[in-house]
């Protein structure tokens, strides 16, 4: 696709200050990430929560046209699952192919969102996190692991069928409601599940043989393996804490094809120095989310 320089909303005449200079910058250097990886370019930063799927549409709406891939560099603490959901569908709207790089981390939801590309590429700094649901908890301040709260109510439930329940925890579970137990265990289902599909379509497409017997793989095994590593991903007892990050090594281990940013090294110069930028600017101006590409 050819790059008309008036495209870029700031190539119309208007007073040059610090916010015109780096919007300039930052467009050079996405037109550079374009040309070279052959994908248009698109940046999500910050949290996979409302209005972050609308403004993905938005932005990618202003494009007046589009390739056939799309590189997504991704950036994000994490959010709700069911936003991660609808963003991928919005990408596939728009694209065949979806790769997303992560120069930092795309933690929770953002790792479900990740499972819905063709490729991920990570350098070994970039990190990935367990994808256990976090919820906005009636009377509590930030979000809750859902998983805490389950493992919680099965543990008070086996003490109780052991007689080891004291009137404490008792108290506890009497206050535990059924109905929100039953919301949680439906939404730490559908992380798992949608990174199940995802894989299944998208990442695990031209896996069509096993290397072992040369046996062609079903969808089932697709299906089976992408959910064999969601539910690795999920396992609160196996990561310790919701923030522990997962390197690309690990995700490795766990059978997941992890391509390595830094096995091009022009196109990882070039994304570490947009990204790295345009995170000190959103930092330094307190932006705590944008979309961006070189129609933004």
């Amino acid at each position: 696709m050819p790059i008309n320089e008036s495209s870029h909303p700031t190539s119309r005449k208007t007073p040059t200050t610090t916010v015109t200079i780096t919007t300039d910058w930052l467009y050079s250097k996405i037109v550079e990430i374009e040309e070279h990886s052959g994908m248009d370019a698109l940046t999500v930063y910050g949290p996979i929560m409302p209005p972050a799927d609308l403004n993905i549409r938005l932005t990618l709406d202003r494009a007046p046209d589009h390739r056939e891939r799309l590189l997504v560099i991704l950036d994000t603490p994490g959010g709700i699952v069911e936003v991660a959901e609808r963003i991928a569908s919005t990408l596939r709207h728009y694209y065949r192919e979806v790769t997303f790089a992560i120069p930092d981390s795309a933690m929770s939801a953002g790792t479900v969102l990740v499972m819905s590309g063709d490729a991920i590429l990570m350098d070994h700094f970039s990190r990935l996190g367990p994808i256990d649901p976090q919820l906005h908890i009636k009377d509590k301040p930030i979000p809750t692991s859902v998983l805490s709260y389950l493992e919680q109510f099965e543990r008070l439930v086996s003490k109780s069928k052991e007689g080891t329940l004291t009137t404490a925890e008792l108290l506890l579970l009497q206050k535990l409601d059924l109905a929100d137990l039953r919301q949680y265990e439906l939404a730490a289902e559908l992380s798992i599940r949608l990174i199940r599909d995802w894989l299944a379509q998208y990442k695990f497409k031209d896996w069509s043989c096993h290397s072992s017997t040369g046996q062609t793989v079903t969808m089932q095994e697709k299906l089976d393996r992408g959910e064999e590593i969601a539910r690795a991903l999920n396992d609160q007892q196996r990561w310790g804490t919701h923030n522990r990050g997962i390197d690309r090594d690990t995700l490795s281990a766990l059978k997941l094809r992890i391509d390595d940013l830094e096995a091009d090294p022009t196109l990882s110069g070039l994304v570490r120095e947009y990204f790295w930028f345009l995170r000190d600017f959103a930092l330094r101006n307190q932006v705590s989310r944008l979309v961006h590409n070189r129609y933004s």
